[in-house]
């Protein structure tokens, strides 16, 4: 679990970085990001259920993709950050793919 001072539950802050977000994507993951005033990155992690119809699959990536993210706490800067999986991620992946695609994603933010 992330901690709660890294989580992003606002509805209305979600729906404005999709609005107004810059992004960044690869093949498993598409990140979209708006700066904050907080002390801190907020993360918020989508799975779309038109792609995966099974909670458990859709826990199962979120899982994933939260242990890849856990490093990088610390170094993020104030930023708002909506992590968004595609469909190619498959319940298959694995956290090392994750973790590469991450790196590289977060680089680039």
């Amino acid at each position: 679990m992330l901690p709660n001072s890294a989580r992003l539950r606002s509805s209305k802050r979600i729906g404005e970085i999709f609005k107004q977000g810059k992004y960044s994507h690869g093949k498993l993951l598409l990140i979209k990001y708006l700066p904050n005033n907080k002390n801190s990155a907020r993360i918020a992690i989508s799975v779309s259920t038109k792609l995966f119809k099974q909670a458990v699959k859709r826990n199962r990536i979120k899982r994933l993709v939260r242990e890849a993210i856990k490093p990088h706490l610390a170094n993020l800067p104030k930023i708002d950050i909506l992590i968004i999986t595609k469909g190619s991620i498959g319940v298959s992946a694995s956290l090392s793919k994750i973790k590469i695609e991450l790196d590289n994603l977060l680089s680039k933010v």
